[in-house]
């Protein structure tokens, strides 16, 4: 295994592969500090958390220990590993070190490439990339050329104490099954052929990733008329891609992007979802990505003030569009944003602040922060795009609002 310079955090569950790892980096003289997470999940957790704690203050080596007592709702894995990678960052930067190394193997690689292909998914990577970045943290993975039995063997050699988990004997997980019925049955031989048609997949995605990158360099927003001309798998990948490069989200099914793929099919406006935080919006043919928090403003005036915020300016010159007469008995002013049932009277009659958006195509989350002028009495006497209300007009404007 390479020695890495510098100090790193080397995640320890207790098992072989982990063990060995540690061991590894410990003959090599590495500069490491040591992470582990108790999930308290079986009898045996503990057992293991003393067992990596024990190997540790006999070398000397800084333990860190985390215990889960509290666990959100939801599927346990993908909640254990948000844990333990938020838990490894907090060390990370509490020892100001490189990054982390995890103990994932080669039959680990032939297990995430099987259940990449059972899925159809669209990876970034085919099998285990050796290196990635994790909530920002550097992760290595100096294990991969090793099959489990190859670390097995190594901690009975040198004598390293491991654990065994249990639930990985169970098929409880499509991961473990796949293990038991697939890896475990493999040859040597096998496993070498399965690892070149991994990296045969891996050289061709990267070159389709190569032209996807180059499809969406410089693009905050996609258009949909562009869209409709790309052969679907193709356009699988840039959704893909895309979203991963807006949101940071990388667990993205294949059946999420070919129903995005559908809706990109009809010409209509319409909002997907992406977890809790963003959505995919389609308006007016334009795709973009848009986070789901709502913002507002308001801010009074007492008299006449010129000045300038995040969503609007006011000045004392502008366009004839820009220009409304306040008058003292419409003091105090408040601009605030568009309100649903927002209106304004003008010459021609009443008009809605929504229709004027639908007319100027004007985006949803745009006119969250649209700006209008109302006064004391609760009257919007001027928005902006519009202009002011009929009451207010003058040749002689004395306040100018600009978006």
């Amino acid at each position: 295994m390479e020695k890495l310079e510098g100090t790193w955090v080397v995640a320890v569950s207790g098992g072989a592969d982990s063990m060995a790892l540690l061991d590894m980096c410990y003959q090599n003289n590495m500069d490491i500090v040591v992470a582990h997470v108790n999930y308290q999940k079986r009898e045996s957790a503990n057992r293991d958390e003393k067992g990596v704690e024990s190997y540790c203050h006999n070398r000397n080596i800084p333990f860190f220990k985390h215990v889960v007592d509290n666990y959100e709702k939801g599927n346990f894995q993908a909640i254990a590993r948000k844990i333990r990678y938020a838990f490894f960052k907090e060390i990370v930067e509490g020892q100001n070190a490189k990054g982390v190394l995890v103990a994932h193997h080669l039959d680990d690689v032939l297990e995430t490439y099987i259940m990449q292909k059972k899925r159809k998914s669209i990876p970034e990577y085919y099998g285990i990339a050796k290196e990635t970045k994790i909530y920002g943290v550097r992760v290595c993975r100096l294990l991969l050329e090793y099959t489990k039995a190859d670390l097995e063997t190594y901690c009975e050699k040198h004598n390293v104490p491991y654990f065994l988990d249990e639930s990985n004997l169970k098929d409880d997980y499509t991961r473990n099954k796949i293990r038991h019925e697939q890896i475990e049955q493999m040859s040597v031989q096998n496993k070498k052929d399965m690892v070149k048609c991994i990296q045969q997949d891996n050289e061709r995605l990267q070159k389709e990733m190569s032209e996807v990158r180059l499809f969406c360099e410089n693009k905050d927003t996609l258009m949909q008329e562009e869209l409709l001309t790309l052969e679907e798998s193709f356009l699988c990948k840039v959704l893909r891609y895309w979203i991963i490069k807006h949101t940071e989200y990388h667990s993205i099914s294949m059946k999420y992007l070919l129903h995005i793929s559908e809706l990109i099919k009809k010409k209509e406006n319409w909002i997907y979802p992406i977890r809790s935080k963003f959505q995919l919006v389609c308006e007016y043919g334009v795709m973009k990505i848009e986070s789901t928090e709502t913002y507002s403003f308001y801010h009074v005036f007492q008299k006449i003030e010129y000045m300038k915020t995040e969503h609007f300016e006011t000045c004392d010159h502008g366009k004839k569009i820009e220009g409304v007469f306040v008058r003292d008995e419409d003091f105090p002013l408040v601009i605030r944003n568009y309100h649903s049932g927002d209106k304004i009277e003008l010459r021609y009659g009443t008009k809605k602040v929504s229709r004027f958006f639908i007319d100027r195509k004007i985006a949803k989350k745009e006119r969250e922060l649209w700006p209008v002028l109302v006064n004391n009495m609760g009257k919007i006497i001027f928005v902006c795009g519009i202009g002011c209300d009929i009451s207010h007009y003058s040749n002689n404007f004395n306040m100018f609002v600009v978006k």
